[in-house]
């Protein structure tokens, strides 16, 4: 490992330049082979990850905030380019020579990474998963089912906080049942409530909270699970070659955004001890001890494609390869659709003035 020196803003920054020691060119880490890999000579460096149980108290959390510029200007040592880096991002390639540049922790305010899963899903796998997810999906083009156009694929480590927690929470709330009955010959159907309360506890394991920007909370509950529990402990050497992106949302906000999700899954632990067709309301008065975090970076594949003149995004799980996202309709199946709809409604029709 050499470390390289960057210019910014009148300081000096380090980089962290992996460099191959048969050719002198860049290494990234790849996926397929879990190593740091030449791509001219094929030199690899396998990486073996270490993992722990460790997590820090919430009680006792260094709540630190950025105090960087909004954007730094880093000189690439590979080409000469200036390179404008956001202060959110950890690690990229230059956009000029793609040389991988991984920002050492040192120069980050903030809290340092404890975790990071490595990715395990290359391009090619991330590509060929959308395109199986697109074969359900009975309204998109065959086109596009066949071949992405062109799409833009960005290999992202997405921040998170994971909290762990044991919570005790009281309730109380009113649900309905609904039932029939005859009133004048004609049947009607009504709801009868009863009042509920009482107390239930959970064991929460590392709830997910997302901290960057590049991706929001709902597009990743959309890909979990992650793994948490089995990552390895920080190590930059696993970032070369990909983009990195630090958090933006402080750790007690994270906290914050936990709280709602662990709320929502008090809720449905309540109510699955019900049997009721109605809520009418549910109150729940939770009560947290023994609260753990830890800053985990997760790799996702974000993707892109231009489809009609239109931008489609998708995402893929870099760790298992589960997908979401959005894809174009077909117009022509549109039409085929709203066509046997029509024909159906006309033959209703048909039969009640027939009949």
């Amino acid at each position: 490992m050499t470390e390289e020196n960057y210019e910014v803003e009148g300081r000096k920054t380090a980089h962290d330049i992996y460099k191959c020691p048969g050719c002198g060119s860049n290494l990234s880490f790849d996926p397929a082979s879990q190593s740091l890999k030449c791509t001219y000579c094929g030199y690899e460096e396998a990486l073996s990850g270490v993992h722990s149980d460790e997590e820090h108290d919430f009680a006792n959390a260094e709540l630190s905030k950025w105090t960087s510029h909004e954007a730094h200007q880093a000189r690439c040592q590979n080409c000469g380019a200036n390179v404008i880096i956001d202060p959110n991002v950890l690690s990229l390639n230059c956009p000029f020579c793609d040389t991988p540049m991984v920002v050492s922790t040192e120069e980050i305010e903030g809290l340092k990474p404890d975790r990071v899963i490595p990715f395990l899903i290359t391009n090619q796998v991330a590509q060929e998963n959308y395109r199986k997810w697109l074969k359900k999906r009975f309204m998109a083009p065959h086109k596009v089912k066949k071949e992405i156009p062109n799409p833009t694929m960005n290999s992202v480590y997405v921040p998170t906080w994971t909290f762990d927690a044991f919570v005790v929470a009281g309730y109380k709330g009113r649900l309905g049942k609904r039932y029939t009955k005859t009133v004048n010959g004609k049947t009607v159907t009504e709801t009868r409530y009863f009042s509920i309360s009482g107390t239930v506890q959970r064991q929460v394991d590392d709830c997910l909270v997302c901290s960057g920007q590049k991706m929001d909370q709902k597009e990743l509950s959309k890909i979990e699970p992650y793994h948490t529990n089995e990552a390895y402990i920080y190590d930059n050497r696993y970032l070369s070659g990909h983009t990195t992106e630090h958090y933006s949302l402080e750790l007690k906000d994270g906290w914050k955004v936990a709280q709602g999700i662990i709320e929502k899954q008090l809720e449905a632990q309540i109510l699955a001890q019900y049997d009721y067709d109605v809520v009418d309301y549910l109150n729940v008065y939770p009560k947290y001890d023994n609260i753990k975090y830890k800053y985990v970076i997760l790799p996702a594949w974000l993707c892109r494609y231009l489809y009609n003149h239109k931008t489609f995004r998708f995402v893929v799980n870099g760790e298992t390869g589960k997908v979401s996202g959005k894809f174009p309709i077909s117009p022509v199946k549109v039409s085929i659709i709203a066509f046997f709809i029509i024909a159906a409604i006309v033959l209703v029709l048909w039969a009640c003035f027939k009949g």
